[in-house]
């Protein structure tokens, strides 16, 4: 009888440990497919916050470039009539002396190649960025030239990995190396 007790005991033990191992294989199933099921939502929440980013970056940019262009323009009206006096003629006077040769500019400047910000503007870098998707990023905010001279500039100075998230604040007039600075400090 004693025996009848324990073959019972051990035959609904082992049923008991088969269920126990089913209901923990089924918790770990329908935790990794309700993760499967939501996944498809997430991505497409973030999908439409990066879309609704780059829209602002996109308003933003084409505000300030209406002013560097009136900024250029300007320039170069001042400049002709730097020049437009060089090349008048004085009134009254011989004839023979009224042609003056054009002056050399007192200073001159010398032309940069290097490239400089326009206007203050501050950049939002999403954690886990790549340094792509972040020049990417400062090239639609109108910050860098180009996308390739950024990457190249990081390069350079060896920041590949030391490029940080959050908010920047780029002022005008910083050149691509004060950029990647700015990023990484």
């Amino acid at each position: 009888m004693l025996e009848k007790l324990k073959d019972i005991f051990y035959d609904k033990n082992d049923i008991i440990v088969a269920f126990a191992i089913l209901a923990v294989a089924g918790f770990i199933i329908t935790r990794q497919i309700d993760s499967i099921i939501t996944y498809p939502e997430q991505l497409a929440a973030e999908m439409r916050q990066e879309q609704e980013q780059q829209e602002l970056l996109q308003q933003e940019q084409q505000e300030p470039l209406d002013q560097p262009d009136e900024q250029q323009g300007q320039s170069d009206e001042q400049q002709q009539d730097e020049q437009q006096p060089e090349q008048t003629a004085p009134q009254g006077g011989d004839s023979q002396n009224s042609v003056n040769p054009p002056q050399p500019d007192p200073q001159p400047q010398p032309e940069s190649t290097e490239f400089k910000t326009a206007v203050d503007r501050t950049v939002e870098i999403p954690a886990g960025a790549y340094s792509a998707s972040i020049a990417s990023i400062l090239s639609n905010a109108g910050v860098i030239p180009s996308q390739q001279e950024f990457l190249s500039a990081v390069t350079a100075a060896n920041a590949e990995t030391k490029l940080r998230a959050g908010s920047f604040y780029i002022p005008a007039g910083s050149t691509l190396n004060d950029v990647v600075h700015i990023l990484t400090n």
